[in-house]
């Protein structure tokens, strides 16, 4: 028999789970709920639901949303579905009311210019804030009802409406006795006013029956912000809606539209209008009446739409009757108008806060024309060779030419208008060719530096004359042009001026030496000082020897030659007048020489000396300077040129590493022109380019002018190694260390020594 086993109980883990993954022994499991736990959750439930249902029900109700724009239209009612009973009233004439009494005087408010010219004809509506974007309302509704006419259909009006058209004409629409009229006129870019109204035309068909039963009570219009027309239309107390792209094809009347809902006041809808606003975001503003009261709403987007807010009291206290339209548009001067009717009677209002004022100064509140004082005018200022009372004075012209010395008169005349002109000053500054000499007849003159003055009190349509006498100075340039202007100064006026231009008598014509000119001719012609051998230099514009334009004393050009005496500034240039390689050599006794070549006399070149860097062709080229160089190639433009061999061909001065280059003289190898440009008087100006050398024009030694560094050249002896060996191998000298075999084969034993101990190493393991 088989012992019993004792064994621990298993443990588990908080998933059941043994440690092997076993699942623990099922447990009891508890009740499930009863039948009433389960009825109390479903019915607690289905009362919230119908709750929260409720709610949202009535909050929907309470703002419907307005079907107006074009992406939302409002389906019509069929048939079947019942007309309110209060929209069939419509067909009982409205009571008239009394149209609202204005007076139109100086400083009063107003909305247009023909309510304050009819008062004044020179009065204006000033309307400065006009679109400025602040309300500036004008605190009084103005009566309209001329724009009615008692010819234009018949009963009361009940609804009027403006807009500007895209075409920039604008429209008005007007609804009397059910029937609707229209009116057009065009917009004056000058005063930005509405201007040649048409005849009212209608009635107009725009309503078609289509739009339900019922009375037309109003019709309104504005252009949304994409630029299409919209139409609102209310009849029966039913709102209908169209649209129009080009103002030519409407879509069809759609409505009756809830855009109204019935929560918004009570009683019956008289008229709907909208517009646009002047503001950043471009406002639409809707204006409902409804029940003889205005309710407004607004929105940016057309489609969300703020509640429905009022009874407004925009009209209230103004006017008396059955209130039944209210509309606004935005005016092309920027300012905002408002209309409203209250039985039958139109009234306007706008936000520009216009004034009846004059129109030349509407600024002054009074309307007091300010009196504007008289002004002198200078009529004319002349030169004459005498006063005026001197009947042989003749008047002088830019054509009649002063002498120096001469003395002549100024006559300044001034005049006023009907209205005199008060404390008149006449104001003369002479120009610098003229000396004040002293007033001339009854006139009252004031002198001060050249400054002449004149003064009067009054002057008016008699003219006032004031002459005094001036003398051209003796220093003034021949030829000059003398200019001289008045200026008349009136109190409250701006000044006046008036001027005359005299001319000084230009000099005798002096066509001698270094004289101007402007043709060769003058400076030939021997009457005026000229010289057969002269000609009108074109770089001077001055005559000058033919022979020798430089010379401004027209001087014979000096024939230089080699060896020719040079001095003077142009000593240099006369050098090189003869030969452009020449130069005016100080070290040679002041002798033009050749630049490469200054030792001889007959300026002979000299010949060609392969020196360091030198171009050459052969070896023997360069061997002839010095026998340690050798033709080495360079490439480039250069091609070959002369270098030290024995491996130092690399070097472009030609010396060996252990031979540092000579120091250059000061001043060598800087560029120049000439000789006279190089600071060291041992140097000459040479063009390398004669040698072979790409340096160009630079100050050289002039026996030397091959050498870079302006030194004498000294003979490098070339190298001969000895002729020793060691070891079957040429001997080196001490300072380099011997290679070769003998050193491979030392590093070959002491690897062989190497892989003998690794190998016996590898053995012991």
């Amino acid at each position: 028999m088989l012992n019993p086993q004792s064994q621990q109980p298993a443990t588990y883990n908080k998933h059941g789970m043994t440690a092997l993954g076993t699942t623990t022994p099922p447990m009891k499991q508890k009740k499930s709920f009863g039948m009433r736990s389960i009825l109390t959750v479903v019915g607690l439930s289905l009362f919230f639901i119908i709750a929260i249902s409720g709610v949202l029900i009535a909050q929907r109700q309470s703002q419907v949303d307005a079907p107006v724009a074009p992406t939302a239209p409002v389906s019509r009612p069929s048939a079947a579905e019942p007309i309110n009973a209060c929209q069939i009233t419509f067909n009982v004439a409205f009571t008239p009311g009394q149209s609202i009494s204005n007076t139109y005087t100086c400083d009063a408010d107003c909305t247009d210019t023909n309510q304050c010219t009819g008062v004044n004809s020179n009065f204006i509506c000033y309307r400065p804030d006009a679109g400025n974007g602040v309300d500036q309302w004008t605190p009084n509704w103005f009566d309209s009802s001329v724009a009615i006419p008692a010819n234009v259909g018949a009963g009361l009006a009940t609804s009027f409406d403006a807009l500007i058209l895209p075409d920039n004409t604008v429209k008005q629409y007007l609804v009397r006795g059910g029937e609707l009229f229209v009116r057009t006129a065009t917009i004056d870019t000058a005063t930005k006013e509405a201007v040649g109204w048409t005849s009212w035309v209608g009635p107009n068909t725009a309503v078609t029956a289509e739009t339900g039963t019922g009375t037309l009570t109003s019709f309104a219009g504005y252009v949304q912000k994409d630029g299409a027309i919209k139409q609102y239309a209310v009849k029966g107390g039913e709102l209908w809606v169209r649209t129009s792209t080009d103002n030519i094809n409407w879509t069809l009347w759609d409505g009756p539209n809830v855009a109204v809902p019935a929560t918004v006041g009570k009683g019956a809808l008289t008229s709907f209008s909208a517009y646009v606003m002047n503001d950043t975001a471009k406002t639409i503003k809707q204006y409902a009446v409804k029940g003889g009261e205005l309710w407004v709403r607004t929105s940016t987007d057309n489609i969300n739409w703020t509640l429905w807010d009022g009874p407004n009291v925009a009209a209230n206290g103004f006017g008396s009757g059955e209130f039944t339209s209210f509309s606004a548009y935005v005016q092309p001067d920027g300012a905002t108008k408002q209309f409203f009717i209250k039985g039958g009677a139109l009234a306007k209002r706008d936000n520009a806060g216009g004034k009846c004022r004059l129109s030349t100064l509407p600024t002054a509140n009074d309307c007091q024309a300010v009196v504007v004082p008289g002004t002198a005018t200078c009529t004319s200022k002349k030169a004459f060779t005498d006063f005026s009372t001197i009947t042989t004075s003749t008047e002088l012209t830019s054509a009649t030419p002063l002498k120096k010395g001469q003395e002549f008169v100024y006559r300044i005349t001034a005049k006023g208008g009907t209205t005199p002109a008060a404390n008149v000053t006449i104001t003369d500054q002479l120009p610098a060719e003229l000396t004040y000499v002293g007033p001339v007849g009854d006139s009252v003159i004031t002198h001060s530096n050249g400054l002449v003055t004149v003064t009067y009190p009054t002057v008016g349509e008699a003219p006032k004359v004031a002459e005094f006498k001036v003398k051209v100075a003796a220093t003034t340039v021949a030829g000059a042009n003398v200019i001289n202007k008045a200026t008349i100064k009136t109190e409250g006026a701006n000044p006046s001026e008036c001027s005359v231009t005299l001319k000084v008598e230009a000099a005798a014509a002096d066509y001698s030496c270094n004289k101007p000119c402007t043709t060769t001719t003058q400076c030939q012609d021997t009457t005026k000082g000229g010289n057969a051998l002269y000609s009108c230099d074109t770089v001077s514009n001055t005559c000058r020897l033919t022979t020798n334009p430089t010379s401004t004393t027209c001087e014979a050009k000096v024939a230089y030659v080699c060896n020719s005496d040079c001095t003077g500034d142009t000593a240099e240039a006369d050098c090189k007048a003869v030969n452009n390689d020449y130069t005016c050599s100080a070290a040679q006794g002041n002798k033009c020489r050749l630049s490469t070549n200054l030792a001889s006399s007959e300026c002979k070149p000299k010949e060609n000396v392969y020196s360091c860097g030198v171009t050459c062709t052969t070896t023997d080229q360069c061997k002839s300077y010095n026998t340690a160089y050798v033709c080495h190639p360079v490439g480039g433009a250069a091609g070959s040129v002369c270098r030290l061999g024995n491996g130092n061909e690399q070097y472009s001065n030609c010396q060996a590493p252990n031979t540092p280059p000579p120091a250059p003289t000061v001043g060598c190898n800087v560029t120049c022109a000439t000789t006279a440009d190089c600071s060291n008087s041992a140097h000459i100006c040479y063009d390398t380019a004669l040698i072979g050398q790409s340096y160009g024009k630079v100050c050289r030694l002039p026996d030397y002018v091959y050498s870079t560094s302006c030194t004498t050249p000294t003979e490098t002896v070339a190298y001969t190694p000895p002729t020793g060996t060691k070891g079957g191998q040429p001997a080196l000298p001490a300072e380099l260390p011997q290679t070769g075999p003998e050193d491979w084969l030392n590093w070959l034993k002491a690897g062989l020594i190497t892989l003998g101990v690794g190998a016996a190493l590898l053995l012991l393991l």
